[in-house]
């Protein structure tokens, strides 16, 4: 489902949950505002979730974890600040871009072993950086 930049507004409907079988996501360059529902971790099937360039606010939900065979994930350019999600069951994920937000700290992301592309530039991290970023021999941005 892709229905990016066509200038939609509002809250994203907690309905999402129940495209059950949907694959990909892609609600980016929109006026979408709001909080990400927690029942969009219902979305099973997800392998490609684009939600970069909205106005979405407040915490990235828990339930996000539940996604296992996401391999992209785009939140980059919005108003973000706490993504407390166990990384661990994320193991599929290759390209996570979260740039352009308000993002304190981030989670392990030691058990993404597989990922290749990682961006937090442009937020208001607090950490020094972790040992494990040298361990995922995949990276390579």
């Amino acid at each position: 489902l892709s229905v990016n930049d066509n200038k939609l507004s509002g809250c994203i409907p907690s309905a999402i949950g129940e495209l059950l079988f949907c694959t990909r996501l892609d609600l980016s360059k929109n006026n979408l505002r709001g909080e990400i529902p927690q029942s969009i971790g219902n979305m099973r099937e997800l392998q490609k979730l684009e939600l970069h360039e909205n106005e979405l606010v407040g915490a990235v939900p828990n339930s996000l974890e539940n996604l296992s065979k996401l391999t992209h994930l785009d939140l980059s350019c919005n108003q973000l600040s706490d993504l407390n999600v166990d990384m661990s069951r994320l193991t599929s994920l290759r390209h996570l871009q979260l740039s352009h937000n308000c993002l304190i700290y981030l989670p392990d992301l030691g058990p993404l072993v597989r990922l290749e592309y990682l961006d937090v530039s442009y937020n208001q991290l607090e950490f020094r950086i972790p040992d494990y970023l040298s361990q995922l021999q995949d990276l390579k941005w």
